[in-house]
């Protein structure tokens, strides 16, 4: 018996390739055609491994949740945990931009993403912080963070105005030491004992 002449499909195997779309062009290039056509296989192929595209979103989204470093919220100093729990998420997402907005508009639904939110969570309440509002800080620092991870340095085109728009000329994005100041800023601003329900 001949030897397949391509690797045998498979769920991580159909996500790999899926990133790849996405990454190089965008969330609106993947379309199962176009990931049979990567994989080298037909579209009724896929169908035997994947739902449908809108699972396979939530499978990509599941991986880049899966990557992220969950050691810096166990930081016994609040700030410092979820600086570096942000740092970490921010690391997962920006390697793919363009799934952070998904990541950012869609219903959670991932094992991974579930424990990630816990943990978090669980780390605010422990101070004494009503769910609630600590669902309002977490949010926060998600918006920052998956905000981040869409914009680059290349979001600001002035076509030819820089002298009418000099402050925005020499603006070329942030580094990460700038994100890491404004994360900085931000968890400063919502830990602070006038800003939500901490125990002094």
């Amino acid at each position: 018996m001949g030897r397949p002449t391509s690797p045998k499909l498979s769920v991580e195997r159909i996500v790999d390739a899926a990133m790849e779309i996405v990454d190089d062009a965008g969330i609106d290039a993947l379309t199962m055609r176009a990931l049979s056509k990567r994989l080298g296989t037909k579209s009724a192929s896929l169908y035997h491994h994947i739902e449908d595209r809108d699972t396979l979103i939530d499978q990509m989204i599941a991986r880049v949740m899966e990557a992220i470093d969950l050691t810096p919220i166990d930081h016994p100093d609040l700030p410092t945990a979820l600086l570096g729990q942000a740092l970490a998420f921010l690391d997962a997402v920006a390697g793919h931009p363009n799934l952070a907005e998904m990541i950012a508009i869609r219903p959670v639904r991932s094992s991974a993403s579930f424990t990630y939110y816990e943990l978090m969570l669980t780390r605010l309440t422990e101070t004494g912080m009503a769910p609630d509002d600590a669902l309002c800080v977490l949010y926060a620092i998600d918006d920052y963070v998956l905000g981040a991870a869409v914009n680059n340095n290349d979001n600001i085109d002035l076509d030819g105005r820089e002298a009418e728009f000099p402050l925005l000329a020499r603006a070329r994005g942030a580094t990460p030491r700038q994100r890491r100041l404004a994360l900085e800023a931000i968890i400063d601003g919502l830990t602070a004992p006038r800003a939500i329900s901490i125990p002094e």
